[in-house]
């Protein structure tokens, strides 16, 4: 043998090969479908936690106040995201991409202050407008500060998780066969 050494395989490698070139038919059929539950499941995490608001639960009672406002103004709470959510499928290439989010305008922003919350300046407008409604700011009152609720983050993270579980399994699943 001119001093080589000869590596014994007892077929490991040659099925691992074969199972290896299957897999990206098995994959382009069963990633897009992967794409699809998981992008649903965020789906439906975000528009739970719109529905409580971010907070877990029922979402907390309205102030008679704010309740006035909804009925005169529009209820710019979850609820009203909710409507607004888009959940689009695509494919670019050999790529399966999903997307879920709020178009631009009014929805959007309002999503973005209830996600990240915002400090928001007083303006005169604003405070003719709470005094209608019986809210009577201070003269030292500049700004006025939404905390956030993280409705995005928390569903996107529980979802991400579920995701990268199911995807484990597949491609246990493909290496099965």
């Amino acid at each position: 043998m001119d001093g080589l050494v000869k590596i014994k395989q007892k077929g490991g490698y040659k099925n691992l090969i074969q199972r290896l070139e299957r897999a990206p038919h098995r994959i382009s059929q069963q990633g897009p479908q992967w794409a699809i539950a998981s992008a649903r499941d965020v789906d439906t995490r975000v528009r739970e936690n719109l529905g409580s608001q971010g907070r877990g639960g029922a979402p907390p009672a309205l102030s008679p106040v704010t309740e006035g406002i909804y009925r005169q103004a529009g209820q710019p709470d979850g609820s009203g995201i909710t409507n607004h959510l888009t959940l689009e499928f695509r494919r670019e290439g050999n790529k399966f991409i999903a997307l879920l989010g709020i178009p631009e305008g009014k929805p959007s922003m309002v999503a973005r202050v209830q996600d990240r919350g915002a400090t928001i300046p007083v303006t005169d407008r604003m405070r003719g407008f709470l005094a209608v409604h019986g809210i009577f700011l201070r003269a030292t009152t500049t700004h006025i500060n939404v905390p956030g609720r993280h409705f995005w983050e928390a569903a996107l993270r529980d979802g991400r998780a579920s995701s990268k579980r199911q995807l484990k399994r597949l491609i246990k699943e493909f290496f099965r066969e």
